[in-house]
């Protein structure tokens, strides 16, 4: 059972003695009591405990005797340095009626474990202990250490000779007790180490980093790789100069050294003989009394040779320090020696195990002032330690050397020297990642993240941690990069259609039954006076035994005539209508919106593709391929438009002017036909003809005008749109294009945050004079707008001003992004060109003078220009306007194609030069056409990119550690199918310098075959630890 957590500390404080002396039977319960003191926080001191007040009358009461006390003092969490415990005596018997007892507990001392107190040799029974002071080992002495002192410590009196018998019976239960905890936490992420965290790892499959070559940090005062190249300008590099704010103390070879040998990582210095890499003196290196010191390297012997030096800044004796290879007279080869001297007094300090000749091994000499420690350090472990006791400065005027020097012969090879200004106890990366930084890599990757920009941001900062100092330094942005984009619908249609075959309107093939792709239809039963005539003299009809193929709804009728001039195009030949309105019939020729088509040049299957081309909703090749059935939609039998004109035309009327409109067919003399206005300012009059109206122009704008026809129970319902322009506009008025008098400048939208003018045209037509060379620079769709104003005009328009550039750091105008004009007229007035320039689409008009000025909304930049219509299979050139180098040198363009919905067409594209398309139609339906400018290097779509925020200083550095750690969390936690780009912060990463990217495999997540964690094996893991 485990206990809570109180329980068991209380548990712990009383220790094994504790526990053991409760269950004692009553001839035994008198030696082996125990009495468990209170500790309190001593006022004005954190370092201290006060003991509360106590006394013995309770164990007198009880058993009848005086007790003769001993004490013990059990520490309640590990100690990771020598701890010193002072203990205050109150006793009359002592001098001053008080004294002190100290005892130490040395570094690695575990929870539970307890020590005696022996008290002044003074003291007696009357000693009562009064207050606990803690220090802990700083240098050759201790510093006080504030804490939770009454929290961390407990003291026991144990009362009689049975206690103290149980306490050294107990002390190795307590001990026990402690690596049983321990144990039992490695189950658990935050208490794992070593081998155990390895194995939690594995089960997510995130296995740790292997072995790396050492990185910069601020403690670094020399680093050499020792990857140079032979006549490399800088023979021996000290990779610190990299780094902003950085001094290089660069080497020099000589003698047997030879470098690019097969290093530990990458290449390494090789020796054979005497010789050396010599750093030039300097400062930096210098060790005070106050300093420390850690140098370290990676060492191979290759054979048995003389004692040489391998690192070292020491003359042949005096101050300094030097790690030295060799026998030196203790019986075993190749064992490891380290030398720190201040000139009078040294340590000397041996590994005391021969390295192998097959592997690098990591040698290091430690100075730790605050530790008041040397220590030699083998593969990460300590080998040798000794008290640094009075050791003064281990400075000298003393080159730095890698390598035996000019006196002993060396046959070795080192790699990766590391010269730094403080006591490093782990060798991570360069021995393998650390426990508490695969502790936070695991952490990561054991909970599901959501990979949103924002949460993705959270773990890198997480795991990251500060750069230049800024906490929260990165950011992931999904955002594409500004872009430009122009765009055409293109219409993929079929070359045929296989007799059988059915398409709708959206190039969908083997459509449903007309009742349900139209619904059900209410028109089915029309009288035929109100259908339409069709009489065209290129045009057969019949013979039809039934009905009358000339008979047909407006709209089918529109569609006719539509295929007619696309089949006159194909082939010479006469169009046959065979049936149109069949009274009876099983499908829309009862309502007049069907048709069977045949031509006397053209098959029936290519036929029936020419008519999906001309619009009918639905077109079907007869299976007997005797004919092309195709219909329309119901819901339009009567339409509404100018007498004479084309059907579609558009129907515009002046302010204070007529038109006349009229319905299509006419409808009979005894329907009921009702005139209305549905919106707009316009007013309608029945006229005296049947089916037409007089529309009188009102106020600007858009208008809607409606009819109601009822005859014999059918009705139906035609409207048509008509736009009321003005004739003139007056001094100072102003027109938005929907007509509103007296708009602002803000209906025509607000200048774009980015625009480039490298995408302006320079519009030029005859006529057309410019008072400036930029008057005539301005967007696509502005010139649109100018070439239809320009209709019909005669005498010279002249552009006074059109694009005007704002200062740098100015807040944009549309005039700066070519969406405004200044302009006049030679032959018309102002408010008449003003009235004009509203026909023609611009957003905003106004009058100023005897200038117009106008504005007009944002279109696409990037005009794509070609056909906008391929046949499946065929291919046609698209061709973006401009180009991207008339834009710029490092503007790239991009194409893009899909779906418009809700077709399905579909169409590949290919660009074998830029800036035209090869578009080649494969499914029918429409497809928009894409082209994007966007410069190189920026953020598209499907990509997220990682970058420094604003905050971090320019200059600042990311470590390769977190580098490692960036890459790491993206490889695993990008969505997928998504890019994640680093480029923005490689320039950070000083290793990277010179490189176009560096993406280091193990920072991928491994994937595995499920299985059980049993299967794996320690010993495996620790090699793999050990050889990377």
């Amino acid at each position: 059972m485990t206990l809570p957590a109180h329980l068991e500390l209380a548990s712990l404080a009383r220790g094994a003695a504790g526990r053991m002396s409760r269950r004692l039977t009553v001839p035994f319960a008198a030696g082996g009591d125990v009495l468990h003191l209170a500790l309190t926080p001593a006022a004005g001191a954190p370092e201290s405990a006060d003991v509360g007040r106590y006394d013995f009358t309770d164990h007198i009461a009880r058993f009848g005797a005086t007790p003769t006390p001993s004490y013990v003092v059990r520490t309640l969490r590990d100690l990771d340095r020598d701890t010193l415990l002072t203990v205050r005596v109150a006793d009359p018997a002592l001098g001053g009626g008080a004294a002190v007892a100290e005892v130490v507990l040395p570094a690695g001392t575990l929870a539970g474990e307890s020590v005696p107190l022996l008290l002044p040799a003074d003291a007696t029974d009357a000693a009562r202990l009064t207050r606990l002071t803690v220090a802990r080992r700083a240098g050759p002495g201790f510093a006080a250490a504030p804490g939770a002192v009454a929290d961390e410590w407990a003291v026991t009196a144990l009362l009689g000779h049975t206690a103290r018998l149980l306490w050294v019976l107990g002390a190795e239960r307590d001990l026990l007790r402690r690596h049983i905890a321990r144990t039992a936490t490695q189950r658990q992420l935050a208490t794992a180490i070593g081998v155990s965290l390895d194995l939690i790892g594995a089960d997510v499959a995130v296995p740790r980093f292997p072995p790396l070559a050492y990185s910069m940090d601020d403690d670094t005062v020399a680093l050499y790789h020792l990857d140079d190249a032979p006549g490399a300008p800088i023979a021996v590099e000290d990779f610190t100069g990299r780094f902003p704010g950085r001094s290089a103390h660069h080497g020099t070879p000589s003698g047997s050294v030879t470098l690019g040998a097969l290093g530990r990582y990458g290449t390494a210095a090789a020796f054979t003989g005497p010789g050396a890499v010599t750093v030039a003196s300097h400062t930096a290196f210098d060790v005070p009394t106050n300093a420390a010191l850690t140098a370290e390297c990676f060492v191979k012997p290759d054979a048995d040779g003389p004692d040489a030096r391998i690192l070292a800044r020491r003359g042949a004796t005096g101050a300094g320090w030097s790690i030295e290879l060799g026998a030196f007279g203790r019986g075993l080869p190749r064992i490891v020696r380290a030398t720190v001297s201040d000139g009078t007094r040294e340590q000397v300090l041996h590994s005391g195990r021969s390295l192998r000749t097959d592997r690098f091994t990591h040698v290091a000499v430690v100075v730790d002032r605050a530790e008041g420690s040397v220590a030699l350090w083998v593969d990460g472990e300590r080998a040798d330690l000794r008290p640094i006791g009075a050791l003064g400065p281990l400075t000298a005027a003393q080159p730095v050397v890698i390598g035996p020097g000019a006196g002993a012969a060396l046959r070795a090879t080192i790699d990766e020297v590391r010269i730094s200004r403080v006591a490093r106890r782990t060798f991570a990366p360069a021995l393998g990642e650390h426990d508490e930084h695969y502790r936070r890599r695991l952490g990561i990757f054991r909970r599901w993240t959501l990979p949103t920009p924002a949460a993705l941001t959270a773990v890198l900062n997480d795991a990251v941690g500060p750069i230049g100092g800024v906490a929260n330094p990165l950011v992931v942005d999904d955002a594409d990069s500004p872009t430009d984009r122009g765009h055409l619908v293109v219409r993929v249609v079929p070359v045929a259609l296989p007799p059988g075959e059915s398409m709708d309107a959206t190039g969908r093939r083997g459509v449903p039954p007309e009742e349900e792709l139209y619904g059900d239809a209410d028109d089915l039963t029309i009288d035929p006076v109100l259908l339409l005539r069709h009489d065209a003299a290129d045009v057969d009809y019949g013979p039809a035994t039934t009905g009358d193929p000339h008979l047909m709804q407006p709209p089918l009728a529109r569609m006719v005539d539509r295929l007619r001039t696309i089949a006159a195009a194909e082939a010479a030949g006469r169009l046959r209508i065979a049936s149109a309105w069949t009274p009876g019939a099983p499908d829309a020729r009862a309502a007049g919106r069907a048709v069977v088509l045949r031509h006397s040049a053209i098959a029936v299957s290519e036929l029936a593709a020419l008519a999906h081309r001309a619009g009918f909703l639905l077109v079907r090749t007869l299976p007997d391929a005797t004919g092309v059935y195709a219909s329309c939609a119901p819901g339009t039998p009567i339409v509404l438009g100018r007498p004479g004109a084309a059907p579609d035309a558009d129907l515009t009327v002046d302010v204070g002017a007529t038109i006349t409109v009229a319905a299509s067919p006419v409808p009979p003399g005894p329907a009921e036909v009702r005139w209305s206005v549905a919106a707009g300012g316009v007013r309608v009059t029945p006229a005296a003809a049947a089916g037409q109206a007089t529309v009188n122009g009102v106020t600007p704008g858009p208008a809607v005008v409606t009819l109601d026809v009822v005859y014999e129970g059918f009705a139906a319902t035609a409207s048509v749109a008509v736009r009321v322009l003005p004739t003139t506009l007056a001094e100072g008025s102003s027109i938005a294009a929907d007509g509103t008098l007296g708009a602002g400048p803000e209906v025509a939208g607000a200048p774009a945050e980015r625009f480039d003018p490298a995408l302006l045209q320079r519009f030029t037509a005859p006529f057309v004079t410019l008072t400036t060379p930029d008057a005539g620079r301005i967007q696509p769709g502005t010139a649109d707008r100018l070439r239809t104003l320009l209709t019909g005009l005669t005498g010279t328009l002249t552009l006074r001003s059109g694009f005007v550039p704002v200062p740098a750091g100015g807040a944009p105008t549309l005039a700066s992004q070519g969406r405004a004009l200044t302009m006049r007229h030679s032959n018309l007035a102002a408010g008449r060109l003003a009235a004009l320039a509203h026909a023609a689409g611009f957003s905003w008009v106004t009058v100023d003078g005897a200038d117009v000025k106008v504005l007009h909304r944002p279109e696409d930049l990037i005009v794509v220009r070609g056909p906008d219509l391929v046949e499946e299979g065929t291919t046609i050139t698209l061709q973006a306007v401009p180009g991207p180098s008339a834009v710029s040198a490092t503007t790239r363009l991009h194409w893009s194609t899909g779906p418009l919905d809700p077709t399905a067409g579909r169409a590949d594209v290919a660009s074998p030069a830029l800036p035209a398309l090869q578009l080649t139609g494969r499914q029918a339906g429409r497809v928009w056409v894409q082209a994007a400018f966007r410069e190189a290097g920026a953020t598209g779509p499907y990509a997220m990119r990682v970058r420094l925020t604003s905050a971090v200083p320019a200059g600042a550095t990311i470590t390769r550690d977190q580098y490692d750690l960036i890459m790491n969390v993206v490889h695993a936690l990008h969505p997928l199918g998504v890019e994640v780009l680093t480029r923005d912060i490689r320039p950070a990463v000083v290793e990277l310098a010179g490189r176009p990217s560096l993406d280091p495999d193990y920072t991928y997540p491994k994937f595995r075959l499920h299985r059980s964690t049993a299967r794996l094996r320690t010993e495996q893991l620790r090699k793999d630890l050990e050889h990377g």
